[in-house]
């Protein structure tokens, strides 16, 4: 099981003993505080077993959503800061065991938040583990169009901004056909552009772009980025799955960039790829399909 996994079912774990001992039994915990809010305790409880149950269902799926863990952390984080103040300022309101209880749960919930953001980072390491500072992140989604029909529409390398509601243009501005050695210009809707090189081609199935991260006018927060296209028959469809190499310039805190980067690529690659499918099942000589569905990204 993955680090952010464990620390998730961690978080969940106390936070359910917790929030059951506080609602099933207020007056116990109340006396232990040192304080007479017995109800204050009760919604507290209630509070935490609903916290505990999202925790564990976000934990659950093998590679968890970046998203729902960095608003979880932010609650833990929350919690923490809230304490100390808290004892701070009505330093009367508990008891000396009340104070220690307190600080012992902000030292339980700090350490699960911080298990959550470094196991969130380490799930997007690079797998051959190179470089602590080199990441991936990657994406499949299924389609119900046919390989060879879908391979011609994504190996069109100048025409991606056609399908993508993010880019205003695209030009091949190296080579006049897809393939090795050629390279593509795109600008997105702010008007900033980048270059892609294809340093790998296999025609029907994948290629690979290295993005130039050293021009002047680079716009992503990467030392180096490298992504690849992948399309392989899965049925009567296809499967597109779709990576990323990434060096962040920003060392310290770089793994939680590219986990909040890949919240928002299965979004945009989910759109992308089904406009994608539905203008390779449009194509002359292809079947078109029975029904239109929005196809979803998972991590791969």
């Amino acid at each position: 099981m993955s680090l952010v996994r464990i620390a998730l079912h961690s978080n969940a774990l106390f936070s359910a003993c917790t929030g059951l001992l506080a609602a099933w039994a207020p007056g116990i915990v109340a006396t232990w505080l040192g304080t007479t809010g017995v109800g204050e305790v009760r919604i507290v409880g209630v509070q935490l077993l609903v916290f505990a149950a999202v925790v564990a269902a976000v934990g659950r799926p093998r590679t968890v959503r970046p998203l729902p863990v960095m608003l979880i952390s932010a609650a833990d984080a929350a919690w923490v800061v809230g304490t100390v103040p808290l004892l701070l300022l009505l330093p009367g309101q508990f008891s000396t065991t009340g104070h220690a209880l307190m600080l012992g749960v902000a030292a339980v919930v700090a350490a699960c938040a911080t298990g959550q953001l470094v196991g969130l980072a380490r799930q997007y390491a690079h797998p051959d583990g190179s470089s602590p500072y080199t990441h991936r992140v990657c994406v499949e989604v299924p389609t119900d169009a046919p390989a060879d029909a879908l391979w011609a529409v994504i190996s069109d390398l100048g025409s991606i901004a056609q399908h993508s509601p993010d880019l205003q243009s695209s030009k091949l501005v190296r080579g006049d056909t897809p393939g090795l050695g050629v390279a593509r210009r795109c600008v997105n809707q702010q008007g900033k552009g980048w270059t892609e090189a294809c340093t790998a081609w296999e025609p029907g199935h994948a290629f690979t772009l290295r993005f130039d991260a050293d021009a002047p006018d680079f716009p992503f927060p990467f030392r180096a980025l490298v992504g690849g296209w992948v399309v392989e028959s899965r049925g009567e469809g296809a499967s597109v799955r779709i990576w990323w190499d990434m060096v962040p310039k920003a060392r310290f805190g770089g793994g939680l960039l590219v986990a909040l980067m890949a919240a928002g690529v299965r979004r945009s690659m989910s759109s992308l790829v089904a406009t994608m499918a539905s203008a390779a099942n449009s194509s002359p000589g292809t079947q078109p399909a029975g029904v239109r569905r929005r196809f979803a990204a998972v991590a791969c």
